[in-house]
């Protein structure tokens, strides 16, 4: 019998980290997390225009097209009525996702993901492959860093979470989460793709964001407030420096590229 060959998400191997305060670092190392509500995010870019923490369009997919024409008909109906264009121009904006009232409710707890993506090999010995941070992977994380003590206005640390561990947790807290999918606000397709899967809307977010990496976990808030404090046994990191993320090594046997 031949050895089957197991196909994985690259994009699903590799290490969480995350971006703390300075100021909330130690209750964080002891597994105390703050979930902010996405009403929260979406209000800080309406208010201050911070791209960097806020997102206008939390929890909503955002379709910007086209159309020389638009249609309406009821459904059984064949003679379809054209809606009058009265903003003079062709570009039509589709916003799909939960209500204002699910934003209040819903808080969410933000991790990057360094994914086998960013990793290149350097050294084969045998049956085992060497990989190391590219550069570029390097350097985004330097930038996100340098964007979140600018918008923050305080001094962060980088904090680097056991994979094994931290999934383990986050499946015994029964706790949703998912990596979070970037898509292009002018691909029609992109609400067409998401209705058919069943992804929470909370999931997307627009391609300006890929460079965070998002790993998104989320949890009811049982508080009217903007966000609360949880704790999460278990769910414990290490502060590391760049130079770490630089000299830190992914090794993986068997390894074998298709392409």
């Amino acid at each position: 019998m031949k050895n089957q060959k197991l196909i994985v998400d690259s994009k699903k191997i590799g290490f969480p980290i995350k971006i703390f305060e300075n100021q909330y670092l130690e209750e964080a190392l002891k597994g105390h997390f703050y979930f902010g509500s996405l009403e929260q995010y979406a209000d800080i870019e309406k208010l201050t225009k911070d791209h960097v923490i806020g997102d206008l369009n939390e929890g909503k997919i955002v379709s910007e097209i086209e159309a020389n024409a638009i249609w309406a008909r009821e459904v059984g109906q064949k003679n379809p009525i054209r809606i009058d264009n009265h903003h003079r121009n062709n570009k039509v904006t589709i916003k799909y996702g939960i209500s204002r009232k699910q934003l209040k409710q819903i808080g969410a707890l933000c991790f990057s993901f360094l994914s086998l993506d960013d990793f290149q090999s350097f050294k084969k010995e045998g049956t085992k492959t060497y990989f190391k941070l590219k550069q570029e992977a390097l350097d985004k994380v330097q930038n996100f860093l340098s964007l979140k003590e600018k918008s923050t206005m305080a001094e962060c640390s980088l904090v680097l979470f056991n994979p094994n561990c931290f999934f383990k947790v986050l499946h015994d807290e029964n706790l949703s989460f998912d990596w979070v999918h970037y898509y292009d606000h002018q691909d029609p397709m992109t609400l067409y793709d998401n209705q058919k899967l069943g992804i929470p809307s909370y999931f997307y977010k627009s391609q300006e964001y890929a460079y965070q990496r998002e790993l998104r976990v989320v949890s009811k808030l049982s508080c009217k407030c903007k966000g609360e404090v949880k704790t999460i046994e278990g769910l414990s990191g290490k502060k590391v420096s760049l130079n770490y993320l630089s000299r830190l090594v992914l090794i993986i046997e068997g390894y074998e590229k298709l392409d």
